[in-house]
């Protein structure tokens, strides 16, 4: 069974739940989109998972991908990120200089955490993670989480519980690290349910909740796809019997696309969805969880590889089946 097939019946007794995950990946999407995603989680009385980047926002040097990662310069038209993004923030760390996230939205992490939203790390360096964590020692993995960790306990008063790696990129020494800094659970991956990470044989005790859902990102512009698209094939893609776990940008989902957040999650919630925060995603699933590899793998729409979800240690193949 591969990474993007469905649960097996015996693991697929789940409520009709909708995780929710909110990425703040550069400055502006914690300044200005995680406030407009709280305002409308409060009028809608939700909760979701917030994952904010902690250090300096370098995201002018992403341009360099276009050099080294197929397909990315192609995302970035169909996007249109430069107006998504705005022109500060793909100048931040090249021209002009790279602001510490953390230090200057900190009363938005406290807001987060005062309406019982779960809120943790999604890195120090989120572009030094993205394009250099397989080049990183296991050292130098640790002292991102321990940065990171750091400033959210400066910024919002309280350590982190959990933590989402940038573009879903996972390694032995950040699945390690999680695990010896105490978090509770991680979204790393791309997958199909939660499970425990295995590592040379050894099942770890972080459990990773994963993404399972398409982003705007990658889908928005694919065969002329537009946001309104995007809306209804995420709702198409809510699978009953299995938890599902959907991604959104603060940068995207928190600005231009507020509406068509806005838009999904009511649909949702008319068709009988739960709308939760990760760890309650986590907590409701059929226990044991299953015992998975973390695997490297491409998602339709997104450029260079990510972490997926491997096929379940002691699971038959489809062909032994």
């Amino acid at each position: 069974m591969s990474a993007a097939e469905t649960l097996r019946p015996d693991r697929a007794r789940v409520a009709p739940l909708l995780g929710l995950r909110v990425d703040a990946c550069t400055y502006l999407g914690a300044r200005e989109g995680l406030p407009r995603i709280l305002d409308l989680l409060a009028r809608l009385g939700l909760r979701a998972s917030f994952f904010c980047a902690m250090g300096p926002d370098r995201s002018g040097l992403a341009a360099l991908r276009v050099f080294r990662v197929p397909g990315f310069l192609a995302k970035m038209l169909r996007t249109r990120a430069p107006s998504m993004y705005g022109w500060r923030t793909l100048l931040h760390g090249t021209l002009l200089p790279a602001p510490r996230i953390a230090e200057r939205t900190g009363e938005v992490l406290r807001r987060a955490a005062a309406e019982g939203h779960e809120v943790g790390i999604h890195s120090w360096d989120h572009v030094r993670w993205q394009d250099r964590l397989d080049r990183l020692d296991a050292r130098a993995v640790r002292e991102d989480y321990e940065r990171a960790i750091e400033a959210f306990e400066a910024a919002a008063g309280t350590r982190p519980r959990a933590a989402a790696a940038p573009a879903w990129l996972a390694s032995s020494s950040s699945l390690l690290a999680a695990e010896e800094l105490g978090l509770e659970h991680s979204s790393d991956v791309r997958g199909r349910c939660p499970f425990l990470p295995v590592i040379g044989g050894r099942a770890l005790t972080v459990p990773q909740v994963p993404v399972t859902l398409p982003t705007l990102d990658e889908l928005l512009g694919r065969g002329g796809l537009t946001a309104e698209g995007f809306r209804r094939q995420v709702l198409r893609s809510l699978e009953l019997g299995r938890p599902n776990v959907l991604a959104v940008h603060a940068e995207a989902e928190g600005r231009a696309h507020l509406g068509t957040l806005e838009a999904l999650l009511l649909e949702a919630l008319a068709a009988g969805w739960e709308v939760v925060p990760l760890g309650e995603v986590l907590a409701r699933v059929p226990r044991p969880l299953p015992r998975c590899p973390v695997e490297r793998g491409t998602v339709p729409g997104r450029a260079g590889e990510v972490s997926l979800q491997g096929r379940e240690v002691g699971e038959a193949s489809a062909d032994e089946a």
